[in-house]
């Protein structure tokens, strides 16, 4: 991590974050997880975190999940809330009768405090988050010089195809979300997450992007190459312990969703439609593509076998 502040560029059409010095490691982490303690500390979760804290740092092997890191939090959230809403059964109110079982019927096979948890790793994260891109990362050289250069032509691409939807239709509001993150040049996280998230977004519609104003669909590729690249880049020693630190937190979040999931199925196997609620939205559209390729793949037809000699 660099001692000195680096001007940071904007990308357009993304915001620039104002730049500031690099912080000084810190035994507890760094400026932005102290705040989120402090908070913690007021609001009575001090010992929560506390908990968890040692259980990352004492974690010996991470299994950091393949679902992005923007999509992970995201899911991790709409788990948390499906927990405190169908923690309690739905009961008749003139009889008395159980409409639907709750997850308060697993007993003590079932940790109550769950949905905090996730909350509050989810907020460590977040956290550990805005101060990597704010920081910046030492540049990586032309790989971040050309992923500055892809991030910008995907987007300027997805921003023309939204602006050609009818007056009357609803704005992309995954697009606006995506370009209102702030997007800083030296950092590396920082660029990653932006082109990653542009790309997925891109690769939904690259057949309607494909040679519209010159755009090749091959950009979305090199751009989640480009992003695998960044994150693999070597870092500083201060940048490994914090990254080592992020991937036992995404590793303990994911086991506690995991387990969430479970408990949900099991509850709710008679409730098809409430279960489907805590189940991941990003691998049931990669079951969904998986199948389309292979359909696509059976349907094609096969080349007919060469003569016999």
């Amino acid at each position: 991590m660099s001692d000195r502040t680096t001007p940071h560029k904007s990308i357009p059409p993304t915001r620039a974050l104002p730049a500031r010095a690099t912080p000084s490691v810190h035994p507890e982490g760094n400026r932005a997880q102290r705040r989120l303690r402090q908070r913690a500390t007021r609001n009575g979760d001090a010992a929560l975190l506390a908990r968890l804290d040692a259980g990352a740092r004492s974690l010996k092997e991470h299994d950091v999940p393949a679902v992005p890191f923007r999509v992970q939090l995201r899911e991790a959230g709409i788990v948390a809330t499906f927990l405190d809403r169908h923690r309690d059964a739905v009961v008749d109110p003139t009889t008395g009768a159980v409409q639907r079982p709750g997850l308060a019927s697993l007993g003590a096979t079932f940790d109550a405090g769950l949905a905090d948890e996730i909350r509050a790793l989810g907020g460590l994260l977040r956290a550990h988050r805005v101060e990597r891109a704010a920081v910046g990362t030492p540049t990586v050289g032309p790989i971040i010089a050309r992923a500055a250069v892809v991030l910008r032509e995907v987007d300027l691409a997805l921003g023309w195809r939204d602006k050609q939807r009818p007056a009357a239709a609803e704005p992309d509001r995954d697009l606006a979300r995506v370009r209102a993150a702030a997007v800083v040049e030296s950092s590396s996280d920082s660029i990653a997450d932006g082109l990653e998230a542009r790309c997925e977004l891109a690769d939904v519609c690259r057949d309607a992007l494909h040679g519209v104003g010159g755009f090749d669909a091959a950009r979305i590729d090199e751009g989640f190459e480009l992003v695998d690249a960044l994150r693999a880049a070597p870092v500083s020693a201060a940048d490994a312990r914090s990254a080592d630190l992020r991937d036992a937190w995404r590793t303990m979040l994911a086991a506690r969703v995991a387990r969430a999931r479970e408990a949900a199925e099991f509850v709710f196997r008679d409730h098809p439609r409430v279960a489907k609620g805590v189940r991941s939205a990003w691998d049931d559209q990669n079951n969904r593509k998986a199948r389309a390729a292979r359909a696509r793949k059976k349907a094609a037809p096969t080349p007919p076998a060469p003569p016999t000699p």
